[in-house]
């Protein structure tokens, strides 16, 4: 019965649209239209249902766009997706490592039936081996016990004035700070801000396949933050001021001290 609670606890993002580690357990008559939820429970492995899931839109062929919910582990490079779309419940399991995805689906008119699907996974688009790679992000998370990854663009001069606030937040707690260049950026354009807020450093693009599936470039700049070699699942997007940065880096130390232990 906990377990089943649990993954009642996920299914609530799918439904309000909020964090999960922020969204209530109390959303029973909501989920009574989630099929098939007892396939899902055994199906989901006990430690991703303590996990903090994230809201992220489903694109299906010939579908309107769904509601899901995600959750990536930097350290195994595996992912996970659960939607549901009318009398189907489905959860995506993928591998960054061996580049691919088995798709399970819960079938309500079929007295929930599961069908599984193996396939590749999408490839992203190659920005070069030049840049911070998988390999780099690895690193870095093995390197420091925390830190924030700030991803900026020229073509934003909100994203170039938060190099300065990311850089006192990050500062004045005590952890590290990558600042890493959009990939799709011209680096001349790059140039121009160097000496305005951006320095030499700051160039370098961020080609991470780990970052990207993250839906990096959505808009600019947007922060990560790492503690114990895990990659919060929370992104920031936005400019903030030093304090907003700091009230962020707090919230967010603390519910990492949370996930994967």
């Amino acid at each position: 019965m906990r377990i089943i609670s649990k993954i009642l606890v996920l299914f609530s993002v799918i439904i309000c649209s909020q964090n999960l580690y922020s969204a209530s357990p109390d959303y029973g008559d909501e989920l009574k239209t989630v099929v098939c939820i007892g396939g899902l429970a055994q199906a989901v492995d006990a430690h991703l249902k303590t996990q903090s899931w994230v809201p992220e839109p489903i694109s299906i062929p010939r579908k309107p766009l769904i509601n899901g919910i995600a959750f990536r582990d930097s350290r195994t490079k595996k992912y996970y997706k659960i939607w549901s779309f009318k009398n189907e419940t489905s959860l995506l399991e993928g591998d960054l490592k061996s580049k691919e995805e088995i798709l399970k689906t819960w079938n309500n008119l079929k007295a929930c039936a599961l069908t599984q699907e193996k396939r590749k996974a999408p490839e992203f688009p190659s920005f070069g081996k030049v840049g911070f790679s998988d390999a780099e992000l690895d690193k870095t998370l093995n390197a420091n016990p925390w830190g924030v990854i700030y991803v900026w663009t020229p073509y934003m001069p909100l994203s170039v004035e938060g190099l300065k606030e990311i850089r006192d937040a990050v500062h004045a707690k005590g952890g590290n700070l990558t600042v890493l260049l959009d990939p799709k950026a011209d680096p001349v354009e790059a140039k121009k801000w160097i000496g305005k807020g951006a320095t030499d450093a700051d160039l370098n693009p961020a080609t991470s396949d780990e970052l990207n599936s993250r839906e990096m470039g959505l808009h600019y700049p947007i922060a990560f933050i790492y503690k114990n070699k895990f990659l919060s699942n929370r992104t920031y997007v936005g400019f903030k001021y030093n304090n907003i940065y700091q009230k962020w880096i707090d919230i967010e130390s603390a519910e990492l001290a949370k996930d994967m232990k």
